[in-house]
């Protein structure tokens, strides 16, 4: 309370002297004098008789005179000459104000904590023209206090009084860079390169440049990134990666602040001699009766020395399997490569059109088509032209669910069935011999009734149809074949329509999954018009049945159904019949 005193006695002094009118603090109002001097009365203790403080421009009667006559002002107090008596007021022990730190040491008051807002007050408006108040000439040097800082909150938690107190509306954040979003291509094999990539972000205030580093064990890789404040930037940093550093590791992206890790695989590569095979070499044409004379380049891309032996051949009988007709041994060191020429004969009886030339070693087959001209000098450009063809399916199955629940197809050999009830699997196809295109309509897609295992239902009759219109490919030159059909499955439950699922196959000579299939012989198709060709889906999908009037839990659960990639598979071995008329 008492503080409190002090402050707003010092905030009326100065008010006073600012303004020159008014009762500061008082009951008595100011009386205007002949003189144009303006008296000014304190009541300190309610009674109005004990003193006053005047203002006045001459000394008569002032009682604080700061006229210009005057080198210094009188302090008097009531109407003696006498200076005021202040003890007593104040502080419990009698003594009087404390004006500590006003004058001498040029600093100025803490006005801070005084209004109704616990804000320093606003002195703008006091004075005669409306402006703030000008405190110059107050205080020994004649500088105007220093009131910067008061009011404002500073974090500081001084004052207020030193320079640069107060709110700053500037943003003067150091460039300071995070990592985040770590990722890698882990895992990575030794020998191969891992990368790592991580968004780095300034989130100071200022722009700056920092180097980014990637650590993995003895390995490090760095760049230099500028960012403004609070932009980012997706980087990617790699290092090589060597023998002997398989396992587990970690790789460290960090910048001056900042650090981001994450745990990568390094795998050991295989110590085993691995011979590979490349720029294979072989004419394009040559005569039957005569040599094929060409070159392969092998490699040992392992880690150890090994000795291998290498065949090398042609698809005589257009089977899509390489007859060997040379063998070669070959011992390489790690990284070593070595070049191997060789000369196969072939027969005079060979027919005229395409064959396929290849070269294998114990981890890789590499083949390329060389086209035959026969003794009679036919090629492949005499392939009679065809329009169509017919495929039976010799033998096959379809295997689906995780039940593996299988149903075969009825054996056709040759495109004859052996059961006359069953018939064949088959389908006929409009065929463009230019471009190796072929199409099914669903009328032509043909497949008997198949009996799947059961456990529910015995067995499950189920018939198999063409959606849709079946497109496929087949290249006359090398015997290669695909196709896609949209099919739907129906399971004929009696008393029960519809029942069934669609599903969509992908047929292939190639691989698909863990089958193989095998082209067809392109001789053949030469001077028999006839080919054989096995294709195999792995990767077809199989929906739970659907329409099975309240069947559909206990035929999912007796398959397996649903099904995905890996878990169904079919493989058809084809007898393929061409025409040169089109389909009717």
């Amino acid at each position: 309370m008492i503080a409190a005193s002090r402050r707003a006695l010092v905030v009326g002094v100065v008010i006073a002297l600012v303004a020159g009118t008014g009762t500061v603090a008082a009951t008595t109002p100011a009386a205007t004098q002949s003189d144009d001097t303006q008296k000014f009365e304190f009541d300190l203790d309610g009674n109005e008789s004990d003193g006053r403080f005047q203002f006045s421009g001459n000394s008569n009667g002032s009682v604080f005179d700061f006229s210009e006559t005057r080198d210094s002002p009188d302090f008097s107090f009531g109407e003696t000459s006498e200076p005021p008596d202040f003890s007593g007021i104040g502080d419990d022990d009698g003594s009087p104000f404390d004006f500590s730190g006003i004058g001498d040491d040029g600093e100025a008051p803490d006005f801070s904590g005084i209004g109704d807002d616990g804000e320093a007050p606003d002195f703008s408006g006091i004075g005669d023209d409306g402006e703030a108040p000008d405190f110059s000439g107050i205080g020994d040097d004649g500088e105007a206090p220093d009131f910067s800082g008061i009011g404002d909150s500073d974090d500081d938690g001084d004052d207020g009084q030193e320079p640069g107190d107060g709110d700053s509306t500037e943003p003067n954040a150091p460039a300071t860079f995070q990592i985040s979003n770590i990722g890698t291509n882990s895992p990575v094999t030794e020998g191969e390169t891992l990368t790592v990539d991580a968004t780095v972000e300034n989130v100071g205030d200022r722009e700056g440049t920092q180097s980014v580093t990637l650590s993995v064990l003895d390995q490090s890789s760095s760049s230099d990134v500028t960012l403004a404040g609070g932009a980012t930037e997706e980087i990617a940093l790699s290092v090589p990666t060597q023998p002997g550093d398989a396992g587990s590791v970690t790789a460290m992206v960090q910048t001056v602040n900042d650090s981001l890790s994450t745990s990568v695989q390094i795998n050991e590569a295989d110590s085993a001699a691995n011979f590979q095979l490349s720029n294979l070499q072989a004419p394009e044409t040559v005569q039957a009766g005569e040599t094929i004379e060409g070159s392969i380049d092998i490699e040992n891309i392992g880690g150890r020395e090994g000795t291998q032996t290498g065949g090398f051949g042609v698809d005589v009988d257009g089977d899509g399997d390489i007859e060997t007709l040379e063998e070669r041994t070959v011992t390489l060191a790690p990284g070593e490569r070595t070049t191997e020429t060789l000369t196969l004969p072939l027969a005079e009886s060979l027919p005229g059109g395409t064959v396929t030339f290849g070269v294998h070693t114990e981890n890789e087959t590499v083949t390329r088509q060389v086209s035959v001209v026969a003794a009679d000098g036919s090629t492949a450009d005499d392939l009679p032209e065809y329009r169509s063809f017919t495929a039976y399916v010799e033998e096959g199955y379809i295997e689906v669910g995780e039940k593996d629940r299988r149903g075969d197809l009825p054996d056709c050999p040759s495109g004859i069935p052996e059961n006359e009830t069953k018939g064949c699997a088959q389908f006929t196809a409009s065929f463009d011999q230019t471009t190796g295109e072929y199409t099914v309509t669903p009328e032509n897609f043909r497949f008997p009734v198949i009996r799947f295992e059961s456990d529910t239902l015995d067995d499950m009759p189920t018939n198999i149809s063409a959606t849709t219109t079946v497109e496929g490919s087949l290249d006359t030159a090398t015997g290669y074949s695909t196709f896609e059909a949209s099919t739907f499955a129906n399971l004929l439950i009696p008393e029960i329509e519809g029942c069934g699922m669609p599903v969509v196959v992908n047929g292939t000579t190639g691989d698909s999954g863990s089958l193989s299939g095998s082209n067809g012989s392109t001789r053949s198709v030469i001077t028999t018009g006839t080919s054989n060709a096995t294709l195999v889906d792995n990767e077809f999908t199989v929906p739970g049945a659907r329409s099975c009037d309240g069947l559909e839990t206990a035929i999912g659960n007796d398959v397996g159904l649903p099904a995905g990639a890996g878990e169904n598979e079919f493989v058809m071995e084809l007898y393929i019949e061409f025409h040169a008329e089109p389909v009717a």
